[in-house]
């Protein structure tokens, strides 16, 4: 219970930040894996993006461990351009010395429906 509340308390969010419930649910599960609640903001804006589909998390998410997250693997395996340009916005915020990625502003307005508004509640979850 004192994890949940610290990730709460640590993380600007509520519902209307996710997709639906499902979405929300599977974010939570991605920032507490094995245990750990993390709170790296790189990882959580990554675990935020992975977790809004099921598919674009069963995609990820073995590429995920304690200590880092693949994107090159990612990014090589068959995304679709959307969810592309997600991974890549992520990695970017994960580590932008080794992750170069076009404006936000052009990932956005290359964005529509879910994908947009994902991108766009990033700016609010973590502001």
């Amino acid at each position: 219970m004192k994890k949940t509340l610290l990730l709460e308390a640590e993380m600007n969010f509520n519902d209307g930040y996710f997709l639906n419930n499902f979405h929300k649910a599977r974010f939570k599960d991605m920032a507490r894996r094995n245990g750990r609640v993390y709170q790296a903001p790189g990882y959580l804006v990554s675990a935020y993006i992975f977790s809004s589909t099921p598919e674009l998390m069963a995609r990820t998410e073995p590429c995920m461990n304690d200590s880092a997250i693949d994107f090159a693997k990612i990014l090589n395996g068959g995304l679709g351009s959307e969810e592309k340009i997600l991974v890549q916005f992520a990695a970017n915020f994960y580590d932008p010395s080794r992750y170069e990625s076009p404006s936000v502003s052009a990932l956005i307005n290359e964005l529509s429906g879910e994908s947009y508004t994902v991108m766009l509640n990033i700016f609010k979850m973590f502001n």
